[in-house]
């Protein structure tokens, strides 16, 4: 419901009240044309949130209302599926490298064979393999 608040109509509409049909009752006070709005106890209420941050949409049935200091929980259950490239630390995101893309700079330092002195691209075995340790992504 749209209502035009002219002059003309605080002229004519002292102390009417107005239910808008969500619960709120607007009423105009017949001494001072001030226009104040409550929530009555039939319309909606404050709740908190049942719904999960996920993926999806949820399309809410509820006529209820959440606080603006609410937060809905995120579904730590739910999987999400990864798309696109990844880049880490500011290194420009590519595509899951394959066993096709350039080779490392390899620097034997002790014989023929690889050792833990051994280099690839200036970093030693122990290296590569403490810094995906930090990172996770090895156990």
């Amino acid at each position: 419901m749209t209502v035009n608040l002219t002059a003309n109509f605080f002229k004519n509409a002292r102390g009417v009240t107005l239910t808008d049909g969500g619960g709120i009752t607007w009423s105009i006070n017949k001494n001072t044309n001030a226009v104040t709005g409550t929530v009555g106890t039939g319309g909606a209420n404050a709740a908190n949130p049942t719904a999960k941050v996920g993926p999806t949409v949820v399309n809410g049935v509820a006529s209820t209302w959440m606080r603006s200091d609410a937060a809905p929980p995120i579904d730590l259950t739910a999987s999400y599926a990864w798309t696109g490239n990844v880049g880490w630390f500011g290194a420009v995101a590519i595509a899951q490298p394959t066993t096709l893309v350039g080779s490392s700079v390899f620097v034997q330092n002790a014989g023929t064979a690889i050792n833990s002195l051994s280099t690839f691209d200036g970093y030693t075995v122990p290296q590569i393999v403490k810094a995906l340790r930090t990172l996770g992504l090895l156990a």
